[in-house]
């Protein structure tokens, strides 16, 4: 089998959906759709996918046998199958050529969306209508909700979906709102209502809060003032200075984060955060340590992930991790950001569910060569 329209019919598992929202029908049109049906008997056959049996849908055609399937059909056809659905000796499909299409142009048909709609076209205009169609059902975007309906309904959905995320005005941060009083009940509980201006210097401008609630400004942050709170970023060893195979932070880290890292040596070294701050008593050494983490290699192109393992993720080609580097790691919104000496590596890691645990500083150094010291770890807000 040869297959040429990689671009054309898309393998997307989530085709339910026309975009990010728009539902859209699968499979052949059926014929209660067809508004013209009693003019279309002579050419009905023509007209028909063999895989469905229903009229064609958005059609792609077999160049060996001529023969034209749905789009939606043919896809899963070709997911367990090599040949062509009419059995010809070779199967390459294409999307169907014009006379094919004119033909399609016969039918009138209804719109998807109806009884709500009584709009009927052309068989081609009418996919432009749908896609504008003030009836057109769409499904809510906020996984894991099951909503879907018209969009006017959509849109006093949003104001009320419970995994919609809501700002929190006191640090920020972008919360479901389904874990909001939640979210709520830790500031409470950290009595963090209020920022405070800087504790050294009284400026209010671009401030921070180190985890012991204590503000700071960015300019005192760079003088670093925070060398006596030590003590709030250190490793579960009660030291700010890797000396284990797994180094996990002592406290959770805020949902939004800046931490500093200067490396003293540089080896075999990986940062990034962890979900499973057990870790820190483990001593199998792994390339692929089988836990819930996310670090960049020292390589300053790969990241690890449980789940997909190492990945080229950054497209940098001249710098790596040397000795006297210092890293800024930075969390906003369930995005990782990396800076190296100044210098932003440019992606960005979206990570999920980041708000439904805690997760911790996580630095895995494989040899004795490798070695780091955490400057700073503090809440953001801008």
């Amino acid at each position: 089998m040869s297959f040429d329209m990689k671009n054309d019919l898309s393998d997307d598992s989530d085709n339910e959906y026309k975009g990010d929202l728009t539902l859209k029908s699968h499979g052949g049109i059926t014929p209660d759709r067809i508004v013209n049906m009693d003019t279309l008997q002579v050419i009905e056959d023509l007209l028909k996918c063999p895989i469905c049996l229903n009229f064609l849908n958005n059609p792609y055609e077999c160049e060996v046998c001529g023969g034209l399937f749905c789009e939606d059909c043919i896809q899963a056809w070709l997911k367990t199958k090599e040949k062509c659905p009419m059995r010809c000796a070779e199967l390459r499909i294409k999307r169907a050529d014009v006379n094919s299409r004119k033909l399609l142009n016969k039918i009138i048909l209804k719109c998807q969306n109806y009884p709500d709609c009584d709009f009927t076209a052309n068989y081609w205009d009418l996919f432009s209508h749908e896609e504008k169609c003030n009836f057109q059902k769409v499904k809510c975007p906020n996984k894991p909700c099951k909503f879907g309906g018209k969009f006017s309904d959509f849109l006093k959905h949003q104001l009320i979906c419970n995994f919609g995320n809501v700002q929190c005005g006191f640090c920020k941060a972008l919360i479901p709102r389904c874990n909001l009083i939640l979210h709520f009940n830790r500031h409470q509980e950290n009595k963090t209502f209020i920022i405070k201006n800087c504790s050294y210097c009284g400026n209010s401008q671009d401030l921070r809060r180190c985890l012991c609630n204590e503000s700071i400004c960015i300019n005192c942050l760079e003088e670093n003032n925070l060398s006596l709170h030590e003590k709030c970023f250190e490793f579960s060893t009660g030291s700010t200075r890797t000396s284990k195979l797994y180094n996990i932070s002592k406290k959770p880290l805020p949902l939004n984060f800046e931490c500093k890292i200067n490396f003293l040596s540089v080896g075999w070294i990986r940062v990034g955060i962890t979900f499973e701050p057990k870790i820190v008593d483990f001593e199998e050494d792994t390339n692929c340590p089988p836990y819930d983490i996310y670090c960049i290699l020292e390589d300053l192109k790969q990241f690890y992930t449980y789940k997909s393992k190492w990945k080229y993720v950054f497209k940098n080609k001249d710098i790596k991790l040397e000795q006297g580097d210092v890293m800024i790691m930075r969390f906003k919104n369930g995005e990782l950001r990396y800076i190296i000496n100044g210098e932003d590596l440019g992606n960005v890691i979206k990570i999920p569910f980041y708000h439904e645990s805690d997760f911790y500083l996580f630095i895995q150094c494989r040899t004795e060569k490798s070695k780091a010291k955490v400057e700073y770890i503090t809440e953001i807000f801008d």
